[in-house]
């Protein structure tokens, strides 16, 4: 799987804005009948413009055991229609931006909560998801002023909260069985 989303450029937690893309990917293990596990990986290398008074660098990691909903017949090889799950995830961020000045953010994220999608047959093997992500996230972050070619420490601190922590949209290839 990979996530048109992310693709676009847009960060996993759609707060730090936009980049030119978010290489990711996602491999989903489908078992006892209605049950999987996903785990995913975001990562952009530092992204530089304006002859380095820009920059973004974004990674991410999460796991995800989820459950069909609508597998009624308990086929292993139907895994489609709406599922729920639980997911936990960790990463890190570095991010400037001139319009806020020569400061930026730095740090690491972790959080947990749950999910809810849908998955749409397209053709033989292809398929389209959709989901979201909502749970407890937090944030721990360092400031830092940009400055002759040298970064200078200015704050630290932690931002913790509930909020909608990704989107999806994903192509699917399904190795085996159906969708």
């Amino acid at each position: 799987k990979t996530n048109l989303i992310y693709w676009a450029g847009f960060t996993p937690s759609l707060e730090q804005g936009r980049v030119n893309n978010i290489p990711n990917i996602e491999v989903e293990y489908y078992f006892i009948k209605r049950y999987s596990l996903s785990i995913d990986a975001v990562y952009t290398p530092l992204v530089r413009k304006n002859e380095g008074t820009e920059w973004r660098y974004i990674d991410g990691f999460a796991v995800e055991p989820r459950v069909r909903l609508s597998n009624k017949n308990n086929d292993k090889s139907n895994f489609r229609g709406i599922y729920t799950g639980f997911y936990g995830i960790t990463g890190e961020f570095d991010f400037m931006y001139p319009p806020l000045g020569n400061y930026g953010y730095t740090g690491s994220y972790y959080g947990a909560g749950i999910s809810l999608g849908v998955v749409f047959p397209l053709i033989k093997g292809l398929a389209l998801e959709a989901g979201l992500r909502g749970g407890y996230r937090i944030d721990n972050w360092e400031s830092y002023e940009a400055k002759d070619g040298s970064c200078y420490y200015m704050d630290s601190g932690s931002q913790r909260g509930f909020k909608l922590q990704g989107l999806r949209l994903n192509i699917v290839y399904r190795f085996g069985g159906k969708i």
